[in-house]
């Protein structure tokens, strides 16, 4: 189910020890020989930012061309924005007015030498040169950025500012990281007006490697945010990196693509075909407007259907549907009022040809 508006996944089949092959697919279903293979995520360059998922199944969840190894079938998800129009609300956001429009639990140092300090300086080995490698920043190579000894303690500020927003209004926060010492990698999450948004992301145990990380916000009643970037690593050894580029806008879009990853040597052998996608986007321009288990084969009937929302409340209903009937596809609507944007809980009891009886639950993202 794509729910991208411009563009197209392109996937490269990766067999036969590792040696590429090519297999373009302007489609949202992928099949691949065997659990593990390989497989290259690509939605191709000149998007702002990168979000795939489930996080963890993937080399780099915040790229554009992620490799992942599937050992089942599953539904992979893309979260991206195209790109941005907005002005960038962050003061000083690339460092280049030095300790300047930002607070932090650390203390400011012009050498680090002790846990819970940092420093703003055009190379992190320019503040510890026998432990921190010589990384330049993320801007242009030769200019300042913030660098940061991480103390052991959970939920510290490392970096904040307070900035004016507007209600129910998306944002999206984004910030880039890199290790300086390879030990004990950077543990780290966003936080707003103190509440955890997203993730935990980790910097890479591999120096001097810059990796974009961003969470989307909304307001809601909200018109200031205290925006943060947290601790969350309680090893005392290394947690040593870097931070430059930071970014806070409102965000006109964000868009979601999907993919469907099949095994041909576990389906062909299960042959009961049943596949719900994560996200939709019922904004009615034709696209990917409805959310509904995908039946295939080996499926005789979806005997039950149902939607709740984050309180329990059955917002959608449908019973004995036919494999893909369009009747019975939720278009995100509520005695005939469009729901806002938010995660949805789903429960579909499937029959099998078979006549096995089966109880699916799990969340959908509804986004416009």
């Amino acid at each position: 189910n794509m729910l991208s508006h411009r563009y197209l996944i392109f996937f490269t089949l990766i067999m036969l020890l590792s040696i590429p092959q090519i297999l373009s697919a302007q489609r949202d279903t992928l099949f691949i020989c065997d659990p593990g293979d390989p497989i290259q995520l690509s939605v191709g360059e000149g998007n702002f930012a990168y979000q795939w998922s489930p996080v963890g199944a993937f080399d780099n969840p915040f790229i554009s061309n992620p490799t992942v190894r599937p050992l089942e079938p599953g539904i992979y998800t893309l979260r991206r924005i195209p790109s941005v129009t907005s002005n960038n609300l962050i003061v000083n956001p690339d460092f280049s007015l030095g300790n300047e429009g930002f607070s932090s639990d650390y203390d400011y140092v012009d050498r680090i030498n002790i846990q819970g300090v940092y420093g703003v300086n055009e190379s992190a080995a320019n503040l510890n040169s026998v432990f921190f490698e010589d990384c330049p920043d993320h801007t242009s190579g030769d200019g300042p950025m913030l660098v940061v000894d991480g103390s052991p303690t959970r939920n510290e500020q490392v970096w904040c500012q307070t900035i004016a927003v507007k209600e129910d209004k998306d944002y999206a926060f984004s910030a880039w990281l890199t290790s300086v010492n390879s030990m004990n990698p950077a543990a780290l999450q966003f936080s707003i007006n103190g509440q955890p948004i997203g993730e935990i992301f980790r910097a890479s145990s591999r120096v001097c490697q810059w990796q974009q990380f961003y969470e989307v916000w909304n307001a809601q009643e909200a018109t200031e945010a205290e925006i943060c970037i947290v601790n969350q690593n309680t090893n005392p050894a290394g947690n040593d990196f870097a931070m430059d580029d930071f970014a806070f806008f409102e965000l006109e879009e964000v868009l979601y693509d999907t993919v469907v990853v099949l095994i041909e040597a576990l389906t062909a052998a299960e042959e009961r075909r049943v596949y719900i996608p994560n996200a939709f986007s019922p904004n009615f321009d034709g696209r990917n407007d409805t959310f509904q288990p995908f039946l295939g084969k080996g499926v005789a009937e979806l005997e039950s259907f149902r939607v709740f929302d984050r309180w329990g409340n059955l917002v959608f209903e449908r019973e004995n549907c036919a494999p893909d009937e369009a009747g019975c596809a939720w278009d995100g609507r509520f005695k005939g009022r469009s729901l806002p944007p938010d995660y949805y809980v789903y429960q579909a009891q499937i029959r099998y040809a078979d006549e096995v009886l089966e109880v699916k639950k799990g969340s959908v993202l509804l986004t416009k």
